[in-house]
């Protein structure tokens, strides 16, 4: 067999073979190649159409089942002793539906009484947490009420509770400057925890007037937080809308910050107050929740004058 048709015969060129050849030979030796491929395919077909396509063979079948005497295996119903009557198995057609209905109503049971464990859990920590902090403001207000009722003056609670000394108001805007440097910066107040800079709500101590000029146009619960000029703690100055604004005083006491008033939540700091107000009303009636803080908007910031001057270069380099 020659070379040429080793090659129309396997249809396969050695690659030796083929850099051997040049462009017009290469072509010449496809072009027979490709007329050797047609042939092929045209005598198959003719052989096809001779012979008639191959039938495939069906896997499908149906095989009976014989028994031991070569006849086809036959069962009927009831005839071997543990086979169940008709009526047994129409009354277990009834009965099962009926126990399958009473077993979903016990598990219905038993996750509805779950709930209602769950439930009454739930309420007992929470009236226990409730317990705890009345005892805590109990504590606290005790302090203050235990003296003013050992006052032989004192005829009632409520002219004991109007005996109570008042918390002192600061003397001078000097004495909440040195205040606020010698007590509150070094605990962390008004700075946010992660960065130790001043939180982007804090501002000096600013005038209700001009707390509410950077509030001016802003939506409702927009807020900042001021150092008070009133008492030994800070303002929260609120927006709530139609150019209106409310003012909630936050009292500095021994175990934290609390709005003032009776029955108040105390935190550690005052930022902690604030991040818990951004979803818990500060009252019940007017749902104020601290949504959008409004910072800094001059230069230098208003509280230059109390904090640390690394604090306040800081922020003036941003602007």
């Amino acid at each position: 067999m020659s070379v040429l048709s080793e090659i129309l015969s396997t249809g396969h060129v050695d690659k030796e073979l083929l850099d051997a050849l040049d462009d017009a030979q290469k072509q010449l030796l496809f072009c027979q190649m490709r007329a050797e491929q047609v042939r092929k395919w045209q005598a198959n077909e003719e052989r096809l159409e001779r012979e008639g396509a191959p039938k495939k063979s069906s896997k499908k079948g149906i095989k009976w089942l014989t028994g031991a005497d070569g006849e086809v295996w036959v069962w009927v119903m009831g005839d071997h002793p543990l086979d169940k009557s008709i009526e047994e198995i129409l009354e277990e057609e009834v009965t099962t539906p009926v126990l399958w209905n009473v077993d979903v109503q016990r598990r219905e049971s038993e996750i509805f009484q779950n709930k209602r464990a769950r439930d009454a859990e739930e309420a007992m920590r929470k009236m226990a947490q409730k317990a705890r902090e009345q005892h805590r403001q109990l504590i606290r207000t005790s302090t203050s009420i235990l003296p003013a009722l050992s006052d032989t003056k004192a005829t009632s609670l409520r002219e004991a509770i109007k005996n109570l000394p008042r918390p002192p108001k600061p003397k001078s805007r000097a004495a909440i400057v040195d205040w606020f440097k010698r007590d509150e910066w070094p605990r962390g107040t008004g700075q946010d925890p992660k960065t130790r800079m001043p939180a982007p709500w804090f501002h000096g101590i600013i005038s209700r007037d001009q707390a509410e000029i950077l509030l001016q146009d802003k939506p409702t619960g927009s807020f900042l937080v001021r150092v008070s000029e009133r008492i030994w703690g800070y303002t929260v100055s609120y927006v709530v809308g139609d150019g209106t604004y409310k003012h909630f005083l936050v009292e500095r006491i021994p175990e934290g910050y609390q709005f003032l008033g009776t029955n108040q939540v105390v935190h550690d700091q005052l930022f902690d107050l604030v991040s818990y107000h951004e979803t818990a009303p500060i009252t019940a009636k007017g749902g104020e929740v601290l949504k959008w803080s409004v910072g800094q908007i001059f230069r230098p910031p208003d509280y230059h004058d109390i904090v640390p001057e690394f604090a306040v270069n800081r922020l003036v380099g941003r602007f």
